[in-house]
C-alpha cells in the first residue's frame, strides 16, 4: 500500500503513464484509419468487378479518380499480358 501510494505521488511515473496513454490512442486512432482504407479498397475493387467504370466509382464514392485507378491496377491480375 504504501509502495503504490509512493508510485501515484511520483509525477515521472505519472508524465510516462500520460506519454503511454496517449502512444496507446495514436495507435488504436491508426488502426481506425486503416481498416477505414481497407474497407474503401475492397468496396472499390468489389464495385469494378461487377462492371462499373473506375470514373464512376470515383464519382459515385466521392473519390478521386486517381486512387481508383492506384487501387484496381494495384489489385486486379492481369489478364492477357
Amino acid at each position: 500500500m504504501k509502495r503504490v501510494q509512493e508510485v501515484k505521488n511520483d509525477i515521472s511515473v505519472e508524465v510516462e503513464f500520460m506519454t503511454l496513454l496517449e502512444r496507446d490512442r495514436e495507435k488504436r486512432e491508426e488502426g481506425r484509419e486503416e481498416g477505414k482504407a481497407e474497407a474503401i479498397k475492397v468496396l472499390i475493387l468489389k464495385q469494378y468487378s461487377k462492371g462499373l467504370s473506375v470514373e464512376y466509382i470515383a464519382e459515385i464514392n466521392e473519390i478521386d479518380v486517381e486512387f481508383v485507378r492506384a487501387v484496381v491496377k494495384n489489385n486486379v491480375p492481369k489478364i492477357n499480358n
